[in-house]
Order: C-alpha cells, then structure tokens, then sequence
C-alpha cells in the first residue's frame, strides 16, 4: 500500500488552484504516506523488543552494548512494607530539589521538598563546587523543615535529568 500511495503521491502537489476538498485529499494522501514509514508489524517489534533486551544486558554485564547501561544498585525490597524517613535529591539542568518523604506502611505519610536554582558557578566550575552547592542546599532544607534529621543517617537516592 505504501508504494501505491508514494506512486499516486509523486503525480500529485498541492496547488494554489485545487479547491479546499482537493486540498483535503492531498493533505490526507500525505499523511497516509507518512503513516506508513512509522508503521511496524507485531512480528518485527518483538524482533526489536528481544534486540533491546539483549542490549541492555550485554551492556549491565560490562560487555560492548548499543545501550548504555549502569548498575543502580537498587535492592529488591517489598515497597508495601517501607516505613520512615526518606530522601531524594534531583539535579536538573537549572533546578535542584530536595524532597522529604515520610512513608508507613507504603504509603506517603509527609511530604516535603525544596527547589534551588543552581547557580552558574556551579555549573561551569569543578566538581566540588557542585557539590558543595548540593551539600549547601541538602542541609538548608533540613535545617528549616526537619532540623532532627541533621544528625541521623538517612536514606537518599540522587536523580541526574540529564546523561552524566
């Protein structure tokens, strides 16, 4: 169907003349065409389904890999049973956010979070200026919302938004 559509496409432009209704026709020719290039049978997205699982691997594995894979070090734990204090910390490309959550039983119980704009410097200098700037904003957000925190040890999982 696709090359019958592209034929009959190659014979036909929109022109200033052709009335609203050949305009439509045109224009819905088009994307029929179009359609067809992002088309993909059930049988060729399991081919690519398997591809992306072999990658992916291959690439946790420390093998060569299409797909850049890193270890998260992520434990299988029972997500209903989470209770207490933890945090999260997300480095976008403009913003840092800190978020508090308190959870029982799974489920959310408090929830607090601060955002920062990450100043240039910190962006363009070196690494400690980064995080110091991170370190910085983690301990002002506990100062002003959860004061007791600055001398426990809590759980904290960090968000890059961007490929580091």
């Amino acid at each position: 169907m696709a090359a019958r559509v592209n034929n009959l496409l190659s014979h036909i432009a929109i022109r200033d003349s052709d009335s609203e209704e050949m305009r439509y026709i045109k224009q819905r020719l088009a994307l029929a065409s179009l359609a067809t290039q992002f088309t993909m049978s059930s049988e060729k997205m399991k081919q690519l389904t398997m591809y992306m699982i072999h990658e992916m691997v291959e690439g946790l594995e420390g093998r060569p890999s299409t797909v850049r894979m890193l270890p998260s070090f992520v434990y299988t734990s029972d997500p209903a049973k989470a209770t207490g204090v933890y945090y999260a910390l997300d480095l976008g490309g403009t913003n840092f956010r800190v978020l508090r959550v308190s959870l029982r039983g799974g489920k959310v119980d408090d929830r607090t979070d601060s955002k920062f704009v990450i100043p240039k410097s910190a962006l363009v200098g070196d690494a400690t200026d980064l995080f110091d700037f991170i370190a910085q904003s983690v301990k002002k957000m506990m100062s002003e919302n959860a004061p007791d925190d600055l001398e426990k040890r809590v759980p904290l999982g960090f968000t890059f938004s961007f490929p580091v």
